[in-house]
């Protein structure tokens, strides 16, 4: 049961009234037409709550200030900035969109389309940018955003994929206005973030809860169903450690394969249910795992190389809950 076409206009005044009265001051939204620091929060966004985003995001531009200064960095410096933070293929993305568009002067595609060709920007993050940075009249549908039209319209069945999210997708771009475009679809988000809540929404604060059918219904509190999640494949992990002279024995990763590009301890591999071992001639050590991704280095007796290596003592096994 969707809401009448005729009640479409008062509820983008409703919402950006509301959003007007009641947003959060985040840094980002001080310079909404900075294209930089509106890509920037929304890849520190993916995967990431505000409240951890906020102290990242400040401290980051403090060091790579313009999209110049980030495509100039090391990639090294580049993910030690974002350490803390998780999925550092964010990061790294990051790093190569910034040298993509240090390389056309600096500025960002102002359209959609263009920017979900740059690295790590997807539909969604090109749309929220477009808007946001260009006043694009493009929808931007995340999870919230999903949770707030489905209970609005009445929409049920899985909201990720299939007709549930075609349907969630249209009704967002027939509600876009014209002008305001960012502020519409922040103002959504922010909506979805704390006021219709996944769990005990506040309808007596929702500027839309007269025209909402789920409130009507009576069925507010209902949870919209959404994807269904990859079920974790736990393994277990050995830890150890390498020390020589004070300096602790590590080794990058792979770009790919998780968690890739951070440091590790030499020579280990990650193992799915069970372990096998073979001999590394150098370091006179056993290994443990399977061919997939790295992870620690056990030493079988003590090392020939003239050196205080040591393992950590009675170290657990710590289990990865990784996916399959």
């Amino acid at each position: 049961m969707d809401v009448p076409q005729r009640d479409l206009p008062r509820l983008r005044r409703r919402l950006l009234r509301w959003y007007d009265a009641h947003r959060r001051d985040l840094p980002w939204r001080r310079q909404p037409r900075n294209a930089y620091l509106q890509w920037l929060a929304e890849i520190m966004l993916q995967q990431t709550q505000v409240a951890t985003a906020v102290p990242y995001f400040n401290k980051f531009i403090e060091r790579f200030p313009d999209v110049h200064r980030l495509a100039a960095a090391p990639l090294e410096d580049v993910l030690h900035a974002w350490a803390g933070l998780g999925y550092y293929a964010r990061a790294r993305n990051l790093h190569r969109t910034a040298r993509i568009v240090d390389a056309r002067g600096g500025h960002f595609p102002d359209n959609a389309a263009d920017l979900e060709d740059l690295p790590g920007i997807g539909k969604y993050t090109a749309r929220a940018l477009a808007s946001i940075a260009y006043d694009r009249p493009v929808a931007a549908v995340d999870g919230n955003v999903r949770r707030v039209l489905a209970r609005l319209h009445g929409v049920t069945g899985d909201l990720s994929r299939g007709p549930a999210s075609h349907r969630i997708w249209a009704l967002a771009e027939q509600l876009m206005p014209r002008r305001r475009c960012g502020d519409f679809n922040q103002a959504m988000m922010e909506l979805g973030a704390t006021v219709c809540t996944p769990q005990r929404p506040g309808c007596h604060r929702c500027p839309w809860a007269k025209l909402c059918c789920e409130k009507r219904r009576g069925v507010q509190h209902r949870i919209p169903q959404g994807g269904r999640r990859t079920r974790p494949n736990p393994g277990t992990l050995v830890v150890a450690g390498v020390e020589h002279r004070r300096s602790l024995l590590l080794r990058r990763r792979p770009p790919q394969g998780p968690p890739a590009a951070t440091a590790r301890a030499d020579r280990g591999h990650w193992v799915e249910r069970g372990v096998t071992a073979s001999s590394s001639r150098r370091s006179r050590s056993t290994t443990v795992g399977s061919p997939s991704t790295s992870s620690a280095v056990v030493p079988s007796r003590p090392c020939t190389q003239s050196c205080s290596c040591s393992v950590v003592p009675n170290s657990a096994p710590v289990t990865w809950a990784g996916p399959s």
